[in-house]
């Protein structure tokens, strides 16, 4: 324990961002979820957590979700695409 939270500390004095210093801490395991939610909050987690600011783990979900969520229902989240050079989600610039 004593070894995780002293390389933890020098991983942030390194200038590592926490949550990801935060993958030499024990507590940094796999979990599983379940999650229901409508088409307006897929939409809704998919810009937010697709984002180039959020968390490059979380955003890697965002996609995944978002690749399964276009097949099922492309009307949907056809304004939404996946950036796969930058890993992120984008929403498509609108015509007018």
């Amino acid at each position: 324990m004593s070894i995780s939270k002293k390389t933890y500390h020098e991983l942030q004095r390194l200038g590592i961002e926490n949550q990801d210093a935060r993958f030499v801490l024990p507590n940094a395991v796999e979990s599983e979820i379940v999650v229901t939610a409508n088409f307006r909050e897929w939409r809704h987690i998919a810009e937010l957590r697709g984002s180039p600011e959020a968390q490059w783990e979380i955003r890697k979900i965002a996609i995944e979700i978002l690749e399964i969520l276009k097949k099922h229902a492309p009307t949907v989240f056809e304004d939404l695409e996946i950036d796969e050079t930058n890993s992120v989600i984008r929403k498509k610039p609108t015509v007018q």
